[in-house]
């Protein structure tokens, strides 16, 4: 064993073996010395590190730079901080790429004849269909580059060149795979293994496994329990062996980043499993393509795989316990005849519901839509009118003679639409239906799993729902698809597909249900309401019909169910919408205005009657009730009826003069009222006739008013003639009213107010002559009279009491201005005599001051002389103070003498001004 050395022996001992090679005394070569695989050698020990750093220091300050060190090694100098401190002393870094590494391969293990070229090129070009769909769709696809290599790279594919580089990373926990020797080990061993096979035989995706399935169980990379799975099933079968590979790959392509950057888009599905199985490039593809989703599928039912959609993974422990409680419950399924009958069922119902969604079944050219109603199981639909029927029964519970039968005996008259769904598939129908229903109880009643595999297991799980739902959406829609369809009678319908015959076995039975619909099929109807409304006597014009409105055969049908009692809008709407009619709406609401408008009914909302088609909306049609009228009036009738509305001034438009006859009467009535009332207006005029035309309705009615036309225009000019002067009359009443009781106390007026009752309990308020002005005129002359006799005494004595005033001692002793404001004070200032010229000024006066007023004035007067008289002698009384002597302290009678000098100098200033003092 030979010892270390020290830094400065090693030094000298490399400049003595320096000289003895130079063939120039006293000068060095130029040496070069490299350091292989450096890493290894320090292994992360950080004295090792600074031993090699203080060499490499001390070689380069020692020979003049004719020493050039050169360390290699399988990570660059950054990968760990050990590395890191050499970069100080190995400034230049040469990196080793992939594509270095590749060209080594190619020149040292894939070196090909010269001579051998052109054949091999010849033989690739034969096959490049299969070898450009190699992992299409991936970043590892075949690209237009690879055709560069590819004679080179054979019997390596360029695409699983660089799947084994991902794949060797993934598995790589010794950080060799960047390892050139590591590199042409693998790719030296594969290319042995196909040497002795014909041209055009390449390298299988899966042989990595097989080669570095050692170092990844060493690794822990794979687990023991896959290997052997991986291992036992190449049994030495065809199948086994494919089984095997599979599973590899499937190994391999789980190792993969499956996200973010690194995710080559490279997945377990059956497709690209069979792309890196290829290895006979002329005849395997087709071939495996067929074999290999097969061979999966067998390894899923088997619960050695596990498939996530289109993926597979390999089996786990919590995975196959999943697996086994699902084969277990769909054999607990599958034997339980009534849930089977049920999911059937419900998988039935929902695919023609499916295939059914969104059909609309119109009528005619109204465009009527009609609903269809798929009725389901033994017992025949009964037939309502708000549907078309379809009845569905299905193979697995009524043989198809019994459908034919029903829908031979239903007849040809029947509307019904009779549907038989075979059995089909019956086998596979019950087993997709079992595996579904068995993975959804899995998944619900097994508890959350809380490990990544667990979780791993039940997304497997929820992939076969998915898968399994498909499945059943495929063999259901196959059973609709051969459904066999008969319309009522017998005659089976054909179409392109389940849906067309539905719609046109549909078609077919609503002209069966609805056998009397084409009168009404008119799309114009709602423009026929709208001329009716508007007054058109041709509205029915625009369904082409020229002749008499009750004659049309829409309104005809209409007219016969209308009672002359009263029928309701929406009973007719409901009869005609029903079969065998099934009318739309319009049509039966343009009919009933047109037959308004036409006078050959009437219309009552609310107990209110309609005025005319006008005044009813098609929205209130339903609502209102319809009386059947007779005949329409005739002409010299609606010119009776004219006229009376003419002279009582009610507004009509020419042809809709039944519309204003109700606005005329209850004018009337309202006339009536205005002539007459109580005392001492007469009596109101007698209004039976008026009641009785309001008892009547419709045409009748009409016919009453030409009738009476003569005397209603006689009341017309009466009562409108009373009504007019009522209103003045009443204001003349309330007038002498008024003027009475302000000469009530008058002697010359009581025979005006004997007069007055006399027109009250006769009630003559509105005869001829005018009863009332005349008494108004009596009662104002009075008045006027009276209050110019008592304003002249007022006058008079208001004045006397003024010269009073003057001629008192008092009232000369204090100021012009005083007296005025004692005047106006006590209210002797001089009175104003009002203007009664007119009676309106006669009865604003009184009002103000009534005629007591004016006496109570007059006696008022000497006592406001006297006040004003007192209230002058009060201004001449002296000014009184008070003085209130201030608080003051007080020892001695000098202070008494100071103090009181004090006060009777205040006191005596107020003497002086001739005020009176109180203290």
């Amino acid at each position: 064993m030979v010892d270390d050395i020290d830094l400065n022996s090693a030094v000298k001992d490399f400049g003595e073996v320096m000289r003895l090679q130079s063939n120039t005394p006293d000068k060095l070569p130029m040496t070069l010395v490299v350091l292989d695989e450096m890493q290894q050698y320090i292994n992360d020990d950080n004295k090792v590190a600074e031993q090699v750093q203080l060499l490499v220091e001390a070689c380069s300050s020692s020979f003049d730079c004719q020493v050039l060190v050169v360390a290699t090694g399988q990570s660059a100098l950054t990968a760990n901080p050990t590395l890191q401190k050499l970069m100080g002393r190995f400034s230049v870094t040469v990196a080793l790429s992939d594509t270095d590494v590749e060209t080594v391969v190619r020149k040292v293990v894939l070196r090909k004849k010269p001579d051998s070229v052109d054949a091999i090129e010849e033989s690739l070009n034969v096959v490049s269909g299969e070898i450009d769909r190699e992992l299409g769709g991936t970043r590892l696809a075949a690209t237009a580059a690879d055709k560069v290599t590819l004679v080179s790279d054979y019997p390596m594919l360029p695409t699983r060149r660089r799947f084994w580089e991902r794949a060797l990373r993934a598995i790589d926990k010794a950080g060799k795979a960047g390892v050139l020797r590591t590199q042409l080990k693998i790719v030296h061993e594969a290319v042995r293994s196909v040497a002795d096979k014909p041209l055009g035989h390449v390298i299988g995706g899966d042989f990595l496994f097989r080669s570095e399935s050692a170092s990844m169980l060493q690794s822990g990379v794979l687990l023991k329990e896959i290997d052997e799975l991986i291992r036992s099933l190449g049994d030495g079968t065809a199948d086994g062996e494919l089984k095997s590979r599979a599973c590899s790959l499937i190994f391999l392509i789980s190792q993969l980043p499956h996200e973010g950057v690194g995710d080559t888009g490279v997945r377990a599905t059956p497709a690209m499993i069979a792309d890196l199985l290829v290895e006979d490039l002329s005849a395997d593809g087709a071939q495996l393509r067929k074999d290999v989703p097969r061979v999966l599928g067998e390894l899923a039912e088997q619960g050695r795989l596990m498939k996530l959609g289109d993926e597979f993974r390999l089996q786990t422990e919590e995975g196959a316990e999943w697996t086994k409680e699902f084969n277990q419950r769909r054999a607990s399924v599958s034997t339980d005849a009534a849930r089977m009958a049920q999911l059937r069922n419900e998988w039935l119902v929902k695919t023609v519901e499916a295939d059914l969604a969104g059909l609309k079944l119109t009528h005619g050219e109204s465009k009527i839509s009609r609903k269809i109603e798929c009725h389901w199981g033994d017992d025949e639909p009964t037939a309502d009118g708000t549907a078309v029927h379809v009845w569905i029964r299905d193979e697995w519970n009524v043989i198809e003679s019994k459908v034919k039968e029903s829908a031979a005996q239903a007849g040809n008259e029947s509307p019904t639409v009779f549907v038989l769904l075979p059995k089909v598939d019956a086998d596979g129908i019950r087993d997709a239906l079992a595996s579904l229903a068995a993975a959804k109880d899995a998944i619900n009643q097994r508890p959350e799993p809380q490990t990544d595999e667990g979780r791993q297991a039940k997304q497997g799980m929820q992939f076969r729902v998915l898968e399994g739902e498909q499945r059943l959406t495929n063999l259901f829609g196959m059973v609709v698809a051969k459904a066999r369809i008969f319309q009522g009678g017998g005659n089976e319908l054909t179409s392109a597909s389940f849906r067309d015959s539905i719609e046109t076995g549909c078609k077919h039975a609503l002209s069966r249900q609805f056998s009397k619909f084409g009168p009404a099929d008119n799309a114009n109807w709602i423009k026929v309401s709208n001329r009716a409304r508007d007054g058109a006597a041709d509205a029915l014009s625009l369904v082409g019909w020229n002749a008499d409105v009750p004659a049309n055969p829409v309104c005809k049908e209409v007219l016969a169910r209308t009672s002359a009692g009263g029928t309701k809008g929406s009973e007719i709407l409901r009869q005609l919408g029903d079969p065998p009619y099934g009318w739309p709406k319009d049509a039966v609401d343009g009919a009933l205005l047109a037959l308004l408008a036409n006078g050959n009914v009437r219309a009552e909302r609310d107990t209110k009657a309609v005025a005319g088609a006008k005044e009813l909306p098609t929205t209130q049609i339903g609502k209102a009730t319809f009386f059947k009228e007779d005949d329409p009036p005739t002409t010299p009738e609606r010119m009776a009826v004219r006229g009376v509305l003419t002279d009582a001034k009610v507004p009509y438009t020419t042809g809709q003069e039944a519309a204003a006859i109700s606005g005329l009467l209850q004018h009337l009535v309202d006339l009536a009222e205005r002539a007459g009332g109580s005392a001492p207006l007469p009596e109101p005029p007698d209004t039976a006739h008026i009641q009785g035309l309001l008892a009547l309705a419709g045409n009748q009615q009409f016919r009453a008013v030409a009738e009476a036309s003569d005397q209603l225009r006689q009341d017309v000019g009466v009562w409108s003639a009373a009504s007019a002067q009522r209103s003045q009359r009443e204001t003349a009443w309330l007038r002498l009213d008024r003027l009475l009781a302000h000469a009530k106390y008058l002697p010359q007026v009581e025979d005006v107010q004997e007069q007055r009752n006399a027109v009250l309990s006769s009630r003559l308020l509105l005869s001829d002559p005018d009863p009332v002005q005349p008494l108004i005129g009596q009662v104002c002359d009075a008045l006027r009279s009276e209050l110019a006799g008592l304003a002249e005494v007022v006058v008079a004595a208001q004045a006397d009491e003024i010269q009073k005033l003057e001629f008192s001692a008092e009232w000369q002793q204090i100021e012009p201005d005083e007296r005025s404001a004692l005047i106006e004070q006590v209210g002797l200032v001089a009175v104003r005599v009002p203007s009664v010229r007119s009676d309106d000024e006669l009865l604003q006066a009184l009002d103000a001051n009534p005629l007591e007023a004016w006496k109570e004035r007059q006696q008022a007067l000497p006592a406001k002389g006297a006040a004003a008289r007192t209230a002058a002698a009060k201004k001449l009384e002296p000014k009184s103070v008070t003085v209130k002597p201030e608080s003051a302290t007080i020892k001695t009678e000098a202070d008494v003498d100071v103090y009181l000098s004090s006060l009777r100098e205040n006191l005596m200033g107020h003497v002086n001004a001739g005020e009176t003092v109180i203290i």
